[in-house]
């Protein structure tokens, strides 16, 4: 029975995500900060929290990667995120990440950048 119930959640996943790729990222990219919180803790019903954070952790360097080439230095990239305080409860209370690893995502995803052609 469990392994049905988790068929059944890859599919719903699988779904949603094409769905939301197709119709939404546009929308979600134009949203704020606080905006596209909210719209991840609603999507969260039909995914699990692990989802969610593999998600995060590989989309958030993409999203970080903009703002440099925006002109934002690090210091006012990490105010952006960690001085949002739906992100900060999203990040540490709901995802059960630390700041330390947001820190380091942050570095790594700047390294990468200007390593970068």
């Amino acid at each position: 029975m469990a392994k049905l119930a988790e068929k059944i959640l890859r599919k719903v996943e699988k779904v949603a995500g094409k769905a939301f790729d197709k119709l939404l990222l546009q929308k979600f990219t134009n949203m704020s900060l606080e905006e596209q919180v909210a719209a991840v803790k609603r999507m969260m019903r039909f995914s699990t929290p692990h989802n969610v954070r593999r998600d995060l952790l590989n989309g958030l360097p993409g999203d970080i990667q903009k703002l440099v080439d925006k002109g934002m230095e690090q210091s006012e990239i990490k105010e952006h995120y960690w001085g949002c305080e739906p992100f900060r409860d999203l990040w540490c209370k709901t995802l059960e990440m630390e700041e330390a690893t947001f820190d380091e995502l942050l570095r790594n995803t700047l390294v990468e950048y200007a390593a970068k052609p």
